[in-house]
């Protein structure tokens, strides 16, 4: 209302705000088939891109890791948070990855992953499909997230995470140096006796995650007071073992890391 006039046209023209988090890019199919070979077996293995059909949505899988754009309109610009974060951390402040700094520049392949694992690093309701089964000795790598260059000196770590399906993976935090082109793996954890472990409910609608600490686990917060001890990569294990592999099929819609003040 301007000067007693209603003023309409521009207005109407905008297109509608987005929907942050999106909504997921398609419907979520009957993963049951997929499921039930899978839990059988006992040797480890990639699954099949039509296993993965029904939340990928394609059986076209083939894409290198940094390959997905982030639109300027983006969900969560940082330090912004989701606002599960928000709910339960509103001094956190997050940060927002680069397509690059998912999947160590590796092709879905060698991660036993449909689709780029840079499309991660946006909620938008479409990212990378996992289907694996792991038993400790598979030659595949899980999801590398490279944090490292944005970590403060200080802090607590947590993330965000957005999936569906069955999603079952530790939070590892490591230090280092890693070139996966040239096979280099110069790297510590730093929380390996005391890793966060996710375990999805079986949706087919995005669940969130906000992962700081595990009490129920007594898995205590990652604080760190030095960049010596700051973490430089995250890895989303599923921790299998030898004769007692553990199944992952699930679509990560987003990692969102975020970092709270020491203690």
């Amino acid at each position: 209302m301007i000067g007693g006039l209603l003023v309409t046209g521009c207005l109407d023209d905008l297109p509608p705000p987005a929907q942050c988090p999106g909504e997921a890019h398609s419907e979520a199919g009957n993963c049951s088939p997929a499921i039930s070979k899978a839990t059988i077996e006992t040797k480890g293995r990639c699954l099949e891109p039509d296993e993965t059909l029904c939340l990928a949505g394609t059986e076209e899988c083939a894409c290198l890791s940094g390959t997905c754009p982030v639109p300027e309109d983006a969900c969560f610009p940082p330090p912004d948070c989701p606002a599960a974060v928000r709910e339960r951390h509103p001094e956190a402040q997050c940060i927002r990855l680069a397509p690059s700094e998912i999947g160590l520049g590796l092709s879905n392949e060698t991660q036993c992953m449909c689709g780029c694992a840079g499309c991660a690093a946006v909620c938008d309701g479409r990212g990378p499909v996992i289907g694996v089964l792991d038993d400790g000795e598979l030659n595949y790598l899980p999801p590398f997230l490279e944090v490292g260059n944005q970590l403060p000196a200080r802090g607590t770590f947590g993330i965000y995470l957005r999936v569906r399906g069955v999603a079952n993976m530790g939070i590892g935090l490591l230090a280092g140096n890693i070139d996966a082109q040239q096979g280099i793996f110069d790297i510590e954890y730093l929380n390996e006796s005391a890793a966060p472990y996710v375990i999805s409910p079986l949706s087919t609608e995005f669940v969130e995650h906000v992962v700081v600490d595990q009490k129920l686990l007594e898995v205590p917060p990652y604080t760190w007071t030095s960049v010596e001890r700051r973490p430089d990569y995250v890895v989303l294990s599923p921790g299998g073992q030898p004769g007692n592999p553990s199944l992952s099929l699930y679509e990560l819609d987003c990692a969102v890391p975020f970092v709270l003040p020491p203690p």
